[in-house]
């Protein structure tokens, strides 16, 4: 009797375990896969938070279903899995793929007293609005995370990240990136919370800098540098720079003419098959701009004027089915 009665819970639990693959997405599923380890699992999964160096990326050789992946990306900076098995590959990247950790640092770029309040006066809820971009943007291309971005707000840097200079060649601009990733690694990671991607964004009173650098993002460290303006006015513009530059990191690319900066048809347009063409109702996020007529465009002001373009959505591996 013994024997019947665990062959049929046996049975039982690989039923459940299949309807659980055939019915939940990846990202819920390995939620659930976290909770089965964390009450059940190996004893060393327990040890991790006194193992793990926030500030540092770890390894995962041999990850399967992620048992110890979903507890190493909530501990340190950044996860490599290396997973043999293209079923289990498969999984893991669909369950990981599009959460994205956003620490902002803002640093004061002047000496401005209307920057420095500024800076002081930012917080959680300021960056709010980039994350339900990208939650709006997500749903229209059925990504199965609901929410794909999530900013957190870090404590003001009173160190400057290095300059890069407008002529720069190739070897001073790549001795520039390896500089700039050194600082970010020493400047940031203070939290436990994971940092996927860190943004450095500078606050200039608009005053005095009327016009700011061009702000920049690298997919290698995923480490953008952001210049933005001290107002609230400029909230919105803002916004649609620092996730401009955060796609960039991503491995997102411009999509805008260098020469006049005009968005590049058809992947810089919102909607390449309007009828009739212009005025574009939104600007695409890596164009910036909103074409009016096939000769002039505009400057987006918020996020709310901006989408996310079918090339741009490939870039970072979204999915390519749209409603």
């Amino acid at each position: 009797m013994g024997i019947a009665i665990t062959l049929r819970t046996g049975r039982s639990m690989r039923g459940i375990k299949s309807l659980v693959k055939r019915v939940l997405p990846p990202p819920a599923t390995i939620h659930l896969i976290g909770l089965r380890n964390y009450l059940v699992g190996e004893a060393e999964i327990g040890v991790l938070k006194d193992l793990v160096d926030p500030r540092r990326d770890s390894i995962d050789v041999g990850c399967d279903r992620g048992a110890y992946a979903y507890f190493l990306s909530r501990l340190s900076r950044k996860v490599w899995c290396f997973e043999p098995l293209p079923a289990s590959a498969a999984f893991l990247e669909a369950a990981f793929a599009g959460a994205s950790n956003v620490a902002v640092y803002p640093i004061a770029a002047d000496a401005s007293p209307v920057t420095k309040g500024y800076v002081a006066g930012l917080n959680a809820e300021h960056f709010q609005p980039i994350d339900r971009f990208f939650a709006r943007e997500a749903a229209r291309y059925h990504l199965a995370l609901a929410l794909p971005v999530k900013t957190r707000l870090r404590a003001e840097l009173l160190e400057m990240p290095p300059q890069r200079a407008d002529d720069d060649g190739v070897l001073r601009t790549i001795w520039w990136s390896l500089r700039l990733r050194y600082w970010a690694w020493h400047v940031s990671g203070q939290s436990r919370e994971p940092e996927d991607i860190r943004l450095f964004v500078l606050y200039h009173d608009p005053k005095l800098t009327p016009t700011v650098p061009h702000s920049l993002g690298l997919s290698k460290g995923q480490i953008g540098v952001v210049y933005a303006f001290a107002a609230d006015w400029m909230n919105g513009a803002n916004d649609v720079v620092i996730a401009h530059e955060m796609l960039h990191t991503l491995g997102a690319t411009d999509k805008y003419n260098a020469a006049d900066d005009s968005p590049r048809f058809p992947d810089g347009y919102g909607d390449p098959r309007q009828v009739p063409l212009y005025p574009q109702r939104h600007a695409e996020l890596m164009a910036g701009r909103r074409m009016l007529a096939a000769d002039r465009w505009e400057q987006a002001t918020d996020l709310d004027e901006v989408v996310i373009g079918e090339a741009t959505a490939l870039e970072i591996r979204w999915p390519a089915l749209m409603r």
